[in-house]
């Protein structure tokens, strides 16, 4: 299985980078960003991805209802069974997924990771009183 990050801007770009920071590897993660070449050129790298992929794909998006989300689930209702589209990607989300993707066959249990890795991996900090030492 493998990952593809599609977003606007250099966002992807940066996920990855601190993916690799984080964890040393990037192994079956790529990336397709919209950027100030268009939608149309967006839609052609997107694509030609798309088809030179040849494991099952599951498609991390910044942004739903996004170029980068429509045009990934365009492409996922006419091949359902190769791919999955999961909008909102941050940080927590590809790390849990990316180290796990080479020991998973199941789409659906790929996007239950990165739904769940996600959501977990946004907090708030309860308030501290002054006097509370802080502990990491």
């Amino acid at each position: 299985m493998d990952i593809l990050i599609t977003t606007h801007g250099k966002l992807a770009e940066g996920l990855v980078s601190a993916l690799s920071f984080i964890t040393g590897t990037t192994e079956n993660v790529s990336i397709v960003e919209l950027d100030e070449m268009g939608i149309d050129n967006f839609r052609q790298r997107l694509h030609h991805k798309f088809n030179e992929t040849s494991h099952s794909l599951i498609v991390l998006t910044d942004l739903k209802g996004g170029t980068p989300y429509n045009e990934s689930f365009v492409y996922y209702l006419e091949h359902s069974e190769d791919i999955r589209v999961v909008s909102g990607v941050n940080l927590p989300m590809l790390i849990e997924l990316a180290t796990q993707v080479t020991s998973l066959n199941d789409l659906d249990q790929a996007v239950t990771i990165a739904c769940e890795a996600g959501t977990n991996g946004v907090s708030v900090p309860d308030v501290v009183d002054d006097d509370d030492d802080m502990d990491f």
